[in-house]
């Protein structure tokens, strides 16, 4: 019985520390993000911004930023919202400045969380692996949000980016597990959508892409309906798919199938197939 009470309390005691920790570090991320929009908007006459300044302070917030993704359970903080029907995402808008989003991702090979910031100022995201406690991936591009993370079998792991100016587009990239940590692989074959020296878009076949990129305008998600960005992948299966619309709403699936570790499937503009269905795009 005694026993029992010991680990009872040592319990309550190693929870009480992580929810201090959880809120200390977040409390800490507040403070320099704050400090972060003073600084680039110039507001504090002390500063300069320049290059040595802005490498200097905006490692700072993204130290703090990961400093409060390390602590463990932080992706279930309760100063955080939870969004409607949604018990994996959980998000705060704060100060009316920045938005804080974490939401999880559960698999039978693991349990991820990734962790988003979003402002004016500055975009990040990473994703923990919550049962080892370890930050994973760091998002190398100022890009904020991750609309889908998919185990494509116990090594590999697709991460699914929401790019372009309103989020409507989507990027998909591919990571190798090892006992050496995460390392982003090129693991899809087809036509790239890339620019020639003239700045003119051209699509070119490539055998070793790091991405897929589905390209989709805000215009083009206003028309159509609102999965025309989104990408699926089945783990039984092992397809990746999503929905390819034409002007008239009517979709069809296309797919590729997880072999040898490749996708083989090629990038695509959803603005490129509306148009050429003679529909007027909204300007």
């Amino acid at each position: 019985m005694q026993i029992f009470r010991h680990f009872i309390i040592a319990f309550f005691l190693l929870t009480s520390v992580s929810s201090f920790a959880q809120k200390n570090e977040f409390l800490n991320f507040r403070k320099e993000i704050n400090f972060y929009h003073e600084f680039v908007n110039q507001r504090i006459d002390s500063l300069k911004v320049n290059e040595a300044n802005q490498a200097k302070y905006t490692k700072r917030v993204d130290d703090a930023f990961s400093t409060f993704a390390k602590v463990a359970n932080s992706h279930v903080l309760d100063t955080f919202r939870l969004a409607k029907d949604d018990t994996t995402n959980r998000f705060l808008f704060m100060d009316m400045r920045t938005s804080v989003a974490v939401k999880s991702f559960f698999s039978s090979f693991g349990h991820l969380a990734v962790y988003s910031y979003s402002s004016s100022s500055r975009n990040k995201y990473l994703i923990k692996d919550i049962l080892s406690n370890k930050v994973v991936v760091v998002g190398s591009r100022n890009i904020p949000y991750v609309s889908d993370v998919f185990y494509l079998d116990s090594t590999h792991v697709m991460v699914v980016e929401e790019n372009g100016d309103q989020h409507t587009s989507r990027m998909a990239m591919i990571y190798s597990i090892s006992n050496q940590g995460w390392k982003q692989i090129d693991a899809f074959e087809g036509l790239s959508n890339e620019f020639n020296k003239k700045g003119e878009s051209v699509k070119i076949f490539k055998k070793n892409r790091p991405y897929f990129q589905l390209e989709c305008s805000w215009e083009s998600s206003m028309l159509l309906p609102l999965d025309v960005s989104n990408i699926y992948y089945d783990p039984y299966t092992k397809v990746l798919k999503y929905k390819l619309y034409d002007a008239n709403k009517q979709f069809k699936w296309i797919t590729s199938k997880w072999q040898n570790n490749v996708f083989k499937i090629d990038d695509v503009d959803v603005d490129e197939v509306v148009s050429q269905g003679g529909v007027q795009m909204i300007r």
